[in-house]
């Protein structure tokens, strides 16, 4: 180690190489102060030699960078501090090389993503998604920090030789016979993956309708800016709060021919007169190709929990409709529901008393208007039901079911927030089958 680095590296600099460091890299120029307090012995002798100042006593010193530069160019090693400090932090950029450094890496994967592009449709898309302002930026931001590390993004030319595969007319497929076609696996555009996502904001932008997907994409136009937008454009925003495709979401793979699946997709019904008197589980499948209009019904009463649903099948008189969406309604439960009101019946809904129950019932008060009636979800079937050994409500849930509006009982939200105890479907079994 020569000389003056073995100078420079005593423990009496390091606070104020570190200090001046930082100066430097947020203005780029020499220039300004930096304040040290708490000095060590060994710091004063440091800083008292090469300012040629006594420190001795002090506790605290604001240096100017400028006063720093001039000692080192007078001192015998003759060197500036920009010097200095590239030797000391080789790698350090001044914040204005950083961002130039950030533009020239964003501009070369821009021009690589358009590589083996043929159609003006997704060259547009490329160009409005570089300048953050297409659906999809953050999926983009992804593949660019796999370019970053890797000189290429594999999903990303996956997903765009899909994308524009699926452009072209063709008979309809499903999403994986598709994938295995184009990319050689299935689950190759698959939507919890990379490519999948790709793809996926691809048809959003090319194909569907853009006053939709507005909701679901926000511009950012620097690479780094997206991180602290807290917008989180991926699937889960289009999907809402179930794991299963959204009725949008396939809306915009069918506007370019891709079936998603349409088999896992189930409601439960039965005890209906005229469709199923046994507990069967219908696909959305077949209730697209095979059963498209239901019986009419004065009532169809509706059950979040399987296991309410059974007990409702074996305890019901005959001729009583009941349907079990399992949670969160797929789209096939919401195909079967939208029929029964078409054929004039009434949707009776209970789930269970927490935020998603509510959350739950109240998209479908939504959805179907004066055709729906909350089913024992009021505030006289809680308080009767709940009692200490149940579980509490967080101050988050209590605070997130404030926010709702429950228009069918204004006295349910006041009652859950001062009681605080979730209530489940299988504790009011009871009175749900007194109605009957």
């Amino acid at each position: 180690m020569d000389e003056w680095t073995t100078y420079l590296r005593q423990p009496g600099f390091d606070r104020l190489w570190r200090a001046v460091a930082d100066k430097y890299h947020r203005h780029g120029r020499i220039g300004g102060r930096v304040q040290l307090t708490g000095l060590s012995d060994d710091e004063i002798d440091a800083l008292s030699g090469l300012l040629a100042v006594n420190l001795d006593g002090q506790t605290a010193v604001a240096i100017q960078l400028s006063k720093v530069d001039e000692a080192l160019r007078n001192s015998k090693f003759r060197v500036g501090l920009v010097e200095v400090l590239g030797h000391l932090f080789p790698d350090m950029r001044t914040r204005e090389e950083q961002l130039a450094e950030a533009s020239a890496s964003w501009a070369a994967f821009r021009d690589w993503a358009n590589e083996d592009v043929h159609r003006s449709a997704v060259h547009d898309w490329i160009d409005r998604l570089s300048e953050g302002n297409a659906p999809g930026y953050r999926t983009y931001l992804d593949c660019y920090r796999a370019y970053e590390r890797t000189g290429q993004c594999d999903d990303w030319r996956y997903a765009i030789r899909a994308l524009e595969e699926a452009l072209r007319p063709h008979d309809v497929w499903r999403l994986p016979v598709f994938a295995a076609e184009v990319t050689g696996d299935p689950h190759g555009l698959d939507r919890d993956t990379l490519a999948g996502k790709v793809f996926y904001w691809g048809l959003v932008a090319l194909t569907a309708d853009a006053a939709v997907a507005d909701n679901a994409w926000t511009s950012a136009p620097q690479p780094t800016a997206a991180a602290d937008s807290g917008v989180v454009d991926d699937l889960d925003s289009t999907d809402g709060t179930s794991d299963a495709p959204s009725e949008y979401m396939r809306s915009v793979y069918m506007k370019a021919g891709i079936r998603l699946d349409d088999v896992s997709s189930i409601v439960w019904v039965g005890n209906w007169p005229g469709l199923f008197d046994v507990p069967v589980a219908l696909p959305l499948m077949a209730l697209e190709h095979h059963v498209k209009e239901v019986p009419a019904a004065d009532f169809v009463y509706v059950v979040e929990n399987p296991s309410v649903f059974a007990e409702l099948m074996e305890r019901l008189p005959f001729g009583v409709p009941v349907v079990c969406t399992s949670g969160q309604p797929s789209v096939a439960a919401l195909r079967l529901l939208d029929m029964a009101v078409a054929a004039g019946s009434t949707i009776r809904y209970n789930g269970d008393f927490d935020v998603k129950g509510l959350q739950m019932t109240l998209s479908l008060r939504t959805r179907y208007g004066d055709a729906f009636a909350a089913w024992h979800m009021d505030a006289h079937t809680y308080r009767l039901a709940s009692h200490d050994t149940l579980p509490e409500l967080s101050e988050r849930e209590v605070q997130m079911l404030k926010s709702l509006h429950v228009d069918w009982d204004d006295q349910l939200i006041p009652a859950m927030t001062r009681i605080r105890k979730k209530v489940f479907q299988e504790h009011i079994l009871l009175e749900l089958l007194r109605d009957f």
